[in-house]
């Protein structure tokens, strides 16, 4: 079991969760929530598109495979946008790394994991990708 961590910070940061699995948007909006970030869903990458643009969250941790548009079409669109082109994207995949699809989602995204993701580790990445990531 993970250390619950609360920020404390006068405005959380927006963070975007895409995954077409309502159960795993959940459970990472629980752990975002309780680390003190603003969450915000979206279950295919046109629906986090248009989020993006409207709430200009800090981070969007985005999966790869989706309907409807997936999650290399949708950090595309992000990074061809200058709204949303320098939004800090964490980029997950159950699909292994050697997929040549996987690896151009990696080539946008600025993290890569794979899931399944433990609370700690995606934590870790946050905080990181968060340090050195420019603001929105």
């Amino acid at each position: 079991m993970f250390r619950a961590e609360r920020r404390l910070e006068p405005r959380p940061q927006k963070v975007l969760v895409v995954d077409d699995y309502a159960d795993l948007r959940s459970m990472w909006r629980v752990w975002l929530s309780m680390w003190g970030f603003d969450v915000r869903e979206a279950s295919d990458g046109q629906i986090a598109t248009e989020v993006a643009v409207s709430q200009r969250p800090r981070l969007v941790l985005m999966d790869f495979s989706m309907p409807v548009m997936d999650g290399l079409s949708a950090v595309q669109c992000l990074r061809a946008d200058p709204r949303t082109a320098n939004t800090t994207v964490i980029g997950v995949t159950a699909h292994g790394r050697t997929n040549p699809a996987v690896i151009e989602f990696g080539a946008v995204c600025d993290v890569l994991l794979e899931k399944p993701i433990e609370p700690e580790e995606l934590l870790g990445h946050l905080r990181r990708a968060l340090k050195s990531g420019p603001p929105n």
